[in-house]
C-alpha cells in the first residue's frame, strides 16, 4: 500500500495537485477479523454515482451465481436496503452488528458481499469512517462516471417520479418545479462555494456532500417568480454531484488508488461486455472470474416512469442540448478534465468520453 500511496502522490504532484494521505491502523472489528461463524461484512463496494448504472450492475454482478456474492437481504426494512445499505453515510449509528447481520454468517474465508450505496462518492465523511472499519488492503470499489448534466437531469427526473417528498417538494417549487430554472440560477450558487475553498478536498465536504455547510443561509432570488430560495443544500445536490474529480482525489487519501475500478456509463450502453471488464480487477481480488455473454447489456431495472407529475419539465432535445453546454461550460468543465487526466495517469485509459463535445456537436 506504501508503494501505490507513492506512485500516487507522484501522479498527482505531476498534475499539479497535492493529497494529504490518512494514515490508518487495521481496526479490530468483526469486519477485520473475518473469522468463520461471525457475521459477513461486505468488501466489495459500488460507491456511486447515481443514476449512472449502479442498480444494474448491482444486479448483474449480485444475481450472478457463478459470482457467489451476498446481497444484504437481512436488511428489509426498507427493502431496497439490500442493495444500498447506507451504513457509512446515514445508518452508522446503528452500530456494525447491524450492517453484518444483514449479510448472515461467513461460512468461509471466500465469502464476499456488496454493499451498492452511490451516495457514498459524494458524501465526504464516508472514507474516514470505512477507513477506521475495514482492512484497506483487503476492500475494492467500484465507481461509474456518467455525462454530468445527462446525469443531472435523470436525477431530478428520478426524484419527480419516486421522492419527491414534502421539504424536497418545497424547494422545487420555489423554482416552479423548472428545472430549466435550476440550471439558470443554482451553477453560479455552486461556483460561489467552490471558489472560497483552498483546494479539491475542500470542495466535496463545502459544496457537493449531502450536508455542505456553505450552503447554509445562502439565498437566491428567483426573478422570474418573485421568489427567495433559502433551502439550497439539498437541491443543489442535483447539479454537484457531477463534479467528480474531487469524490475522486478525496478518497484517494484514504484508499489506494489500486483498489478502485473505473467504468463508464456511456461505455456500458455501447460495449456492455467490453467496458464492464474493468470491474474484472476488482472481483479477481476476491478470486471472482467475470464471466459476460456476448448478448449482455446494461439494462433499465431502476427507471420508473412519472405517472403523477404533472410539474415535471420534460425537455426536448433542443433544451437538452442548450442547458447541457450551459451546465458543462458554466459548471463541469475543469472536473471533467481533471477526472480524465487521473483516469488516463492512474489507469492508462484513455477512452472516457469528453462529454463536453456532446453538446457542441449536438448544436452545429
Amino acid at each position: 500500500m506504501r508503494t501505490n500511496r507513492k506512485r500516487l502522490l507522484g501522479v498527482l504532484l505531476g498534475l499539479g495537485l497535492f493529497v494529504e494521505v490518512a494514515v490508518f491502523g487495521v481496526k479490530d472489528n468483526v469486519c477485520t477479523r473475518r473469522k468463520i461463524g461471525d457475521n459477513l461484512c461486505p468488501e466489495l463496494f459500488f460507491i456511486g454515482v447515481q443514476k449512472a448504472g449502479s442498480s444494474a450492475l448491482w444486479v448483474f454482478l449480485a444475481f450472478d451465481e457463478t459470482l457467489d456474492i451476498r446481497r444484504a437481504e437481512g436488511l428489509t426494512e426498507p427493502r431496497w436496503r439490500r442493495k444500498e445499505p447506507h451504513f457509512f453515510d446515514s445508518a452508522f449509528h446503528n452500530g456494525l452488528e447491524w450492517y453484518s447481520a444483514g449479510y448472515g454468517v461467513r461460512n468461509t474465508s471466500e465469502d464476499l458481499g456488496i454493499d451498492a450505496t452511490p451516495d457514498y462518492a459524494s458524501t465526504s465523511n464516508v472514507p474516514p469512517r470505512m477507513l477506521n472499519t475495514v482492512d484497506p488492503e483487503r476492500v475494492r470499489f467500484i465507481i461509474s462516471f456518467r455525462d454530468p448534466a445527462a446525469r443531472a437531469y435523470s436525477w431530478y427526473k428520478h426524484i419527480h417520479a419516486q421522492f419527491l417528498t414534502d421539504k424536497r417538494e418545497q424547494d422545487f417549487k420555489d423554482f416552479d418545479y423548472s428545472y430549466t430554472l435550476m440550471v439558470s440560477y443554482l451553477p453560479s450558487v455552486i461556483l460561489g462555494c467552490i471558489n472560497h475553498q483552498k483546494g479539491p478536498l475542500q470542495v466535496l465536504k463545502q459544496c457537493i456532500s449531502r450536508n455542505a455547510g456553505f450552503y447554509k443561509g445562502v439565498e437566491v432570488k428567483i426573478a422570474e417568480n418573485n421568489v427567495v430560495a433559502k433551502n439550497l443544500s439539498g437541491l443543489q445536490q442535483v447539479f454537484s454531484h457531477g463534479i467528480y474529480a474531487p469524490m475522486l482525489l478525496h478518497w484517494f487519501k484514504y484508499f489506494s488508488p489500486e483498489s478502485f475500478c473505473v467504468v463508464i456509463y456511456e461505455n456500458l450502453t455501447d460495449d456492455f461486455k467490453r467496458e464492464v471488464q474493468h470491474i474484472a480487477p476488482c472481483l479477481a481480488a476476491f478470486g471472482r472470474t467475470l464471466e459476460v455473454g456476448n448478448d449482455e447489456e446494461l439494462r433499465e431495472v431502476n427507471s420508473q416512469p412519472c405517472e403523477n407529475c404533472d410539474n415535471l419539465e420534460r425537455l426536448s432535445l433542443d433544451d437538452k442540448t442548450y442547458l447541457g453546454k450551459k451546465l458543462h461550460t458554466e459548471l463541469y468543465l475543469d472536473s471533467s478534465r481533471m477526472l480524465r487526466r487521473l483516469v488516463l495517469h492512474l489507469y492508462g485509459r484513455d477512452d472516457l468520453p469528453v462529454w463536453e463535445d456532446f453538446y457542441n456537436t449536438q448544436m452545429r
